[in-house]
């Protein structure tokens, strides 16, 4: 494959999908919300790890300062 026969090629698949993206405007939509949820649940995961870790700190340092006398 030449190099002219590569840009046409790439031009084709890059109209089509402009033209899909402006026929189906919802499936789009519902597929950026979709990993916008995967993203928000990950998120949420790493926030309950994270005070698992603090809580565990804060019972720690309690213990082993004044606090825990």
């Amino acid at each position: 494959m030449d190099t002219q026969q590569f840009l046409t090629r790439t031009r084709d698949i890059c109209n089509s999908a402009v033209n899909y993206i402006k026929d189906n405007p919802g499936e789009i939509l519902l597929f950026a919300v979709g990993v916008m949820m995967l993203d928000i649940d990950t998120t949420l995961e790493q926030i309950e790890e994270h005070e698992e870790i603090q809580s565990a700190f804060d019972v720690w340092q309690y213990n082993n300062t004044n606090g825990g006398v």
